[in-house]
């Protein structure tokens, strides 16, 4: 079973970890049902089609496509973002189409880091996307980052698949965060060759999951003040 893994600079690869900002509540997720449920996604991007509904041909360059829906893609670090086909790419026989006949690539310059961001119109509480192909971190590190409107960095994630080489097929990360989402960046490794799929995102500010510590210290603080009014009456 292929598993995600999460590190921050700091920490070791088989921990989840990140480099964040203190002040947001980040809840990170690895199964896409459960990120879904959390945020109620608002809105898919398959990169089959545009906000019209018009087919978008294979190998063109994603950038205002998806305006209407909030989102601008821009290129990042030697990355443009493209519509390719698996059918295209020399992969073909073993990358699957999550959805439609589109994958989004980076088509960097090779073994030079390439990316891509999204700039969201209007914030949104969470955001996640599906990945293929992920190595482990000898192929290079590929970062998954949020920002806030103020374009300070929330938080920060290095992805990388614990099976080592060939490891086709998709994985998914998400993460919400108390803090409002202005823009992701995603950064593939430099000799990694990595494809996405159906980016999600909700833009309607939900609540993110409180740790069960703090229902605990309110229901105490509850009895705590209801025995404190009995004993005065």
């Amino acid at each position: 079973m292929k598993k995600l893994l999460l590190s921050a600079i700091s920490c070791t690869l088989f921990n989840i970890g990140i480099t964040t900002n203190a002040d947001a509540a980040l809840v990170t997720y690895t199964d896409q049902a459960t990120f879904s449920s959390a945020i109620n996604v608002g809105t898919t991007i398959n990169f089959d089609t545009d906000a019209n509904g018009n087919a978008i041909p294979t190998n063109t360059i994603i950038d205002q496509q998806y305006i209407a829906l909030g989102a601008d893609f821009n290129p990042f670090s030697n990355g443009t973002p493209t519509a390719s086909s698996p059918g295209t790419t020399q992969y073909a026989s073993v990358i699957p189409p999550l959805s439609g006949a589109n994958i989004l690539q980076t088509t960097g310059i090779p073994n030079v880091d390439g990316g891509f961001e999204v700039i969201f119109t209007n914030a949104v509480s969470g955001v996640g996307i599906y990945i293929g192909g992920l190595h482990d971190l000898s192929y290079g590190i590929t970062t998954f980052e949020i920002f806030d409107s103020s374009n300070s960095l929330i938080g920060s994630y290095n992805l990388a698949n614990e099976i080592g080489s060939s490891p086709y097929g998709y994985l998914f990360f998400g993460v919400t965060s108390s803090t409002e989402i202005s823009k992701l960046q995603i950064n593939v490794g430099d000799s990694d060759f990595v494809w996405f799929d159906d980016l999600q995102y909700s833009q309607t500010i939900s609540s993110v999951p409180v740790p069960a510590a703090f229902w605990l210290f309110c229901s105490g603080l509850i009895a705590f003040f209801g025995a404190a009014k009995r004993n005065k009456t």
